[in-house]
């Protein structure tokens, strides 16, 4: 507990622990590509839009950042990466990415098989366009990134047989063909990679000084963001995009092996579906409007909106939101911890699930309105 009357700093003394600053710890759970924002700033006007060229990456993945990798986002086993740059940066980027792509897939497969895992590993790449969208209020605030590239990211994922990587139409339109070998997809614009043919040295050479450039400190840190200097305002500007129960743990000097917290909880997702007729200043209305609406609704209750995703969902509360459109549909676990009668619920039929097969029982729920 943080002892009152005392500053952070003392807390720290008493503790024998040098802890960073509080700036660099909420620089830990959010992208550099929100620490390093010009519209990072307490001012912002709500919603906030801004378009850049980059490259994604949606996989199941991890250690992207020693390839210059930014991690926009998790959800559930899914992990969407972002290496920002230039239009005439894009091909250069791509050839990085699919580089660093196969030696994962590569270095899974080893691992799998020398570990006997049954792990799958399936890799989507795009590039282009990519818009960054910050919504909330004056609370709390959420970045997220839409796009098309975002959709042909998660496209070219789902289109990935295990252990394969999959560049979008645009990514392999603007890639160096030079240099990567990709094989067609039957009855698809996507291609396969296959592999990167031998570099030649003036690449090679920029390639290396790139990532070398990245990796700091004898490769000890990964981020500019962990010797971030303190500052006041900077910092009150990232606190509204972490949730409270991390800032209380930031605000009392807890080591980071305590962040980590497994308890119970009732997850509720909302799908917002738009026309494919709409555009960004009305879909970013409709999700600032949404965002502050659902956040006000369920404050009362002491409930929070965890995170805002637009490059797909798969957790369990997530699959049954895409097999039973429409419905209220929830798992057997939170229809008998509900303590309501049994009559407020429809068994459902079961349904297969492309990636999780589970033989649990899922209900529909009715409502206290059509069950009197």
């Amino acid at each position: 507990m943080k002892a009152l009357g005392k500053s952070p700093d003392k807390g720290r003394e008493a503790a024998g622990v040098n802890f960073p600053s509080r700036l660099v710890q909420l620089a830990a759970f959010l992208p550099d590509l929100l620490l390093y924002n010009d519209h990072c700033s307490v001012q912002r006007t709500l919603p906030s839009v801004e378009t850049f060229n980059g490259v994604l990456l949606c996989a199941e993945i991890t250690g992207v950042l020693l390839y210059g990798g930014d991690i926009l986002n998790f959800t559930g086993d899914g992990l969407l990466v972002l290496w920002k740059g230039s239009r005439s940066q894009l091909s250069n980027i791509i050839t990085l990415v699919a580089e660093y792509s196969l030696r994962m897939q590569w270095w899974f497969e080893y691992t799998c098989s020398s570990m006997d895992l049954e792990l799958q590993l399936k890799i989507g790449l795009s590039a282009g366009h990519v818009s960054q969208l910050i919504v909330g209020d004056e609370k709390c605030q959420y970045l997220l990134v839409t796009g098309q590239q975002v959709d042909d990211a998660r496209l070219a994922q789902s289109l990935a047989e295990t252990w394969e990587v999959i560049l979008s139409p645009n990514c392999w339109e603007l890639c160096k063909r030079d240099i990567l070998e990709a094989k067609k997809i039957p009855g698809q614009k996507a291609v396969k990679l296959r592999y990167v043919k031998n570099l030649h040295q003036d690449y090679s050479c920029h390639c290396g000084k790139w990532i070398s450039s990245l990796q700091k400190f004898s490769g000890i840190l990964r981020r500019n963001a962990s010797i971030l200097s303190p500052n006041s305002e900077h910092e009150k500007a990232l606190r509204r995009f972490v949730v409270g129960n991390i800032l209380e743990k930031i605000d009392d000097n807890q080591p980071l092996k305590f962040f980590s917290e497994l308890r119970p909880l009732t997850v509720v997702f909302v799908k917002l579906q738009f026309y494919e007729s709409i555009k960004m200043p009305e879909s970013c209305g409709s999700i600032q409007e949404a965002t502050v609406h659902i956040s006000g609704t369920i404050e009362s209750s002491r409930g929070k909106i965890l995170k805002i995703s637009t490059f797909g969902k798969v957790q369990m509360a997530a699959r049954m939101l895409m097999l039973y459109p429409g419905l209220i549909a929830c798992d057997e676990v939170t229809y008998s911890k509900s303590g309501l009668p049994s009559r407020f619920f429809k068994k459902l039929p079961d349904e297969e699930m492309n990636d999780a097969v589970t033989s649990e029982v899922k209900y529909e729920y009715l409502g206290r309105k059509k069950n009197p």
